[in-house]
């Protein structure tokens, strides 16, 4: 679907993106979640941005692992990314204040993707493994409609046992 997207259809934006995300928990509410991400530069400030990737997690209650960091050329040709390679630099995550809460525990790791042009699809697939919930036997999640980039397609799926009384709250 990105291949063809060009600058041209969307004047106002830097990137376009198509992210999917999928949840399974258990009775306590631990589970995984397994996030995939396509985002193309559609010019030079987009290139910029996605030639940075960041994956954050708090340590005190799950675990990230990468398995998958790729360039999909405008020709087809995709460029394998080893993340252990790219991403060096583990620092105390800013994002916590944004929530007024502080933690020691919450940590984003950064890399920079080499060769990275306008047209490039960065493509990326995570899981995170929660090991702790934040309230007891709660499962907290949320999806958001607005973005600081284009989003063309949004993909939710949470999967959880039938026990699980699910409340979904819905905000502007």
């Amino acid at each position: 679907m990105l291949q063809k997207v060009s600058a041209k259809d969307y004047p106002e934006s830097s990137t376009i993106s198509i992210e999917n995300e999928e949840t399974t928990i258990d009775e306590h509410c631990l589970g995984t979640t397994v996030n995939e991400s396509y985002e193309k530069a559609l010019n030079e400030q987009g290139k910029q941005s996605i030639g940075q990737v960041y994956f954050g997690y708090d340590s005190d209650y799950d675990t990230t692992i990468i398995s998958l960091l790729e360039i999909i050329k405008p020709d087809g040709k995709v460029v394998k990314i080893d993340p252990e390679k790219i991403l060096k630099k583990v620092s105390q995550s800013a994002f916590s204040s944004f929530s007024n809460i502080y933690t020691e525990t919450s940590w984003i790791l950064t890399g920079s993707l080499p060769d990275v042009e306008v047209g490039d699809i960065v493509h990326t697939i995570d899981k995170t493994i929660t090991h702790k919930t934040h309230m007891e036997n709660n499962f907290f999640d949320k999806i958001s409609v607005e973005t600081y980039s284009t989003v063309l397609k949004s993909y939710y799926r949470l999967t959880a046992p039938k026990s699980i009384k699910i409340n979904v709250i819905h905000i502007n």
